[in-house]
């Protein structure tokens, strides 16, 4: 059991790198107790938005206006259809780039 004092003034605040710990340390109990379960752990955690590429698909970084000034995302290419495409109806194929900026005419 692990208490943990949040705050400015105490021991910080719940980030990315502790919802890590937390999660592995929560699979090795679960292993132990309940090998024969299978286990789902579903994180709503926006903290993690700090853990990304400078140049990563984040929508704050986007402009909705054609054009203007934004940081340069940079496009995607789709690999597999699960990992990339998930379980929804496909538009994109694999092998097909994504591209995040609307080109000019």
């Amino acid at each position: 059991m692990v208490e943990f004092d949040y705050g400015a003034n105490n021991e910080g605040y719940w980030s990315y790198d502790h919802m890590v710990l937390q999660l592995e340390d929560c699979v090795d109990c679960l292993k132990v107790l309940a090998p024969h379960f299978d286990s789902l752990f579903l994180f709503d955690h926006s903290c993690c938005h700090d853990k990304q590429r400078e140049d990563g698909l984040n929508v704050e970084n986007m402009s909705k206006h054609f054009l203007g000034i934004q940081a340069h995302l940079h496009d995607s290419l789709i690999k597999d259809n699960e990992g990339y495409l998930g379980p929804f109806p496909k538009i994109l194929q694999p092998s097909d780039i994504q591209s995040m900026v609307l080109a000019p005419c």
